[in-house]
């Protein structure tokens, strides 16, 4: 009697264990779906602000990913989740690419439409 219920016992140990092996594989399985996905990602969006006093723009573009420094008008911040440049002097539109620290790239519309084309611009206090 005491060998069938220690068989019943090592039985049911091992079907647990193997339930939870299944559960904890299923569990990593899909935190890691979920790591590659949110890697795979990569969300920018572009703010404006206008300067008055110099007529021009500061553009910004912000990522959910530290980016690469790759590009030469634009000033990467230290923490490497944003593009500035603060010398957009004229209104109009083209698309530039940047590229995360995980190879994920994304095109960007820049947009500029504040600069007032009217005004006289000045650079260091001189007419331009």
């Amino acid at each position: 009697m005491k060998k069938k219920s220690d068989l019943k016992k090592k039985r049911l140990v091992m079907l647990v264990c193997l339930i939870l092996g299944v559960s904890i594989s299923a569990y990593s399985n899909a935190i890691e779906e979920d790591l590659i996905e949110e890697l795979e990602n990569l969300e920018v969006n572009i703010q404006y602000q206008y300067n008055e006093i110099a007529n021009t723009v500061t553009g910004k573009i912000i990522s959910n990913h530290p980016l690469k420094d790759t590009k030469k008008a634009w000033k990467l911040s230290e923490d490497k989740l944003a593009y500035t440049n603060q010398n957009l002097t004229s209104n109009g539109s083209y698309y530039t690419e940047v590229e995360d620290v995980y190879g994920n790239i994304a095109k960007v519309l820049i947009d500029v439409k504040l600069v007032d084309d009217k005004r006289t611009q000045y650079q260091n206090g001189i007419s331009i």
